[in-house]
């Protein structure tokens, strides 16, 4: 009698169906949770930037304390120590890089906001790539203790208000 005849068997890898199912899964993953990433990511981004706003509305009242004018400052002297001259005092906000009159920090720009003679009056905080880092546009007087909801940036960076 003749012997069956045996198939070679695999013994290692996957059917190229097999990978093409996997990819598929995982891509229908991606799109599912890629929303929800967002979303959590710009929520996110806009309590830091209101607590950033915080700090610096605070690091204000700290300034116009320890100043023998008693005015606020500009945003950019937020990074060196409070005061006259050389003393113990450590920067109120070291972290935040200040070119001029603006910072970017998580996701947003924030803006020094001035009077008419140019003192500084408040903050503003706009998202930098609407909608992915954030949607409000904040804004907090110095002397107050919570941002204000001035508006929303859509993606022409045109304001709407709330």
């Amino acid at each position: 009698m003749a012997d069956p005849v045996v198939l070679p068997s695999r013994s290692n890898g996957f059917r190229l169906s097999e990978l093409v199912l996997l990819i598929v899964v995982l891509l229908a993953l991606g799109l599912v949770l890629m929303p929800r990433f967002y979303d959590d990511r710009r929520a996110d981004n806009e309590r830091q930037a209101q607590d950033v706003l915080r700090m610096i509305a605070s690091s204000q009242e700290v300034h116009r304390a320890l100043d023998r004018r008693g005015e606020y400052v500009e945003l950019y002297r937020l990074q060196f120590a409070p005061g006259e001259g050389a003393n113990d005092l450590e920067p109120l906000m070291p972290f935040l890089g200040v070119s001029a009159d603006f910072a970017h920090y998580t996701g947003y720009r924030f803006q020094e906001l001035t009077d008419g003679l140019a003192r500084p009056v408040g903050c503003r905080a706009e998202p930098r790539t609407p909608p992915f880092s954030g949607k409000g546009v904040w804004e907090i007087r110095y002397g107050e203790t919570e941002p204000q909801l001035v508006g929303y940036l859509d993606v022409n960076k045109e304001l709407a208000l709330p």
